[in-house]
């Protein structure tokens, strides 16, 4: 049996860099992501891919639910990533110009595997809709077991983030990058800068006070 286990900071945001380079890469091969269904079946067969090759990239935990594997994690992140206006708030998923600029500033970071296997389940699952990926989904094996997941109950765990012991390699930020994306995808940070810099513009030539 697989245990839920809470992710780390570091490990949400390496969760949020991959988020956006998958996006960003989708997009970018022509494909529309509508939806939360087909983001969370394209993100789960990425980790689980990583997973089976010991690689430890993603980090969402994912349960059987009435579309197929779902994370809770993920919606979390999307509606974040939205919040800082690195994702477009719109139908369909998408880099806002700041993502953009962003996901081209961490391209370097983005390891080769982590690529590799991303632009494999892109190129399978990208041209699907939402409903078909999610047809396809009930087809394939729990990890690590022979059932299918149409056979799994709802509610059960289908797969938890490898645990570092358990990697054969690990995705890595050095902590500069740690400090600047913790800033940069938390909204509260966000809603703060916003706010000082509208007091600082409405109030020019005053001392600035930061607003928390």
């Amino acid at each position: 049996m697989v245990f839920m286990q809470e992710r780390s900071l570091r490990e949400a945001i390496i969760d949020r860099i991959l988020l956006l380079y998958l996006v960003g890469r989708t997009r970018k091969k022509g494909y529309n992501i509508l939806g939360h269904i087909k983001i969370q079946k394209l993100l789960y067969k990425t980790e689980e891919r990583m997973f089976l090759s010991q690689y430890k990239g993603l980090n969402y935990n994912f349960v059987r639910w009435t579309s197929g594997p779902f994370s809770q994690e993920i919606y979390s992140d999307v509606k974040d990533l939205k919040t800082v206006g690195l994702l477009r708030n719109e139908e369909a998923l998408g880099l806002s110009s700041n993502g953009e600029k962003l996901v081209r500033a961490l391209e370097p970071i983005v390891d080769e595997q982590s690529k590799e296997i991303i632009e494999r389940v892109i190129n399978e699952f990208g041209p699907l809709k939402g409903r078909e990926i999610r047809a396809s989904m009930y087809s394939y094996p729990k990890v690590g077991e022979k059932r299918v997941l149409a056979e799994v109950k709802k509610g059960e765990t289908v797969l938890s983030k490898l645990n570092d012991r358990d990697a054969k390699r690990l995705f890595w930020i050095d902590d500069k990058w740690f400090e600047t994306l913790r800033i940069l995808f938390d909204p509260h940070s966000y809603q703060s800068i916003k706010k000082g810099l509208k007091a600082l513009r409405e109030e020019e030539g005053k001392p600035f006070i930061p607003v928390h």
